[in-house]
């Protein structure tokens, strides 16, 4: 139910970066529904689209979106925008991260 949600906010960053994504696979911008696998140390395993190598930046920046929620002891179940649903579900020492269209 919406009564057992709860929601963190993340600490505003002090310092950008960015994040070299070496190739983006057609399938990136066509299919709506991705699928990532990756450790707790952000060490890229699976990515349903394109080669692993070349998405480790985006794999880095996932972990460390689920590091900074549980350092302030809470878990990071999704990330909603207008147009995608980041799901996450972490079972040590493996991480599951889905990205779909909202609707789906």
């Amino acid at each position: 139910s919406d009564d057992d949600v709860s929601t963190t906010q993340v600490p505003a960053a002090e310092e950008s970066f960015e994040c070299e994504i070496k190739e983006y696979p057609p399938e990136w911008y066509t299919d709506q529904k991705h699928v990532f696998i990756f450790s707790e140390a952000g060490k890229p395993i699976y990515s349903r689209f394109g080669k692993e190598e070349n998405i480790v930046g985006l794999f880095g920046v996932m972990q460390a979106l689920l590091s900074c929620v549980q350092d302030n002891q809470d878990e990071l179940q999704c990330i909603r925008t207008s147009d995608r649903l980041f799901v996450f579900r972490c079972h040590s020492p493996l991480v599951l991260a889905a990205v779909a269209h909202p609707d789906e």
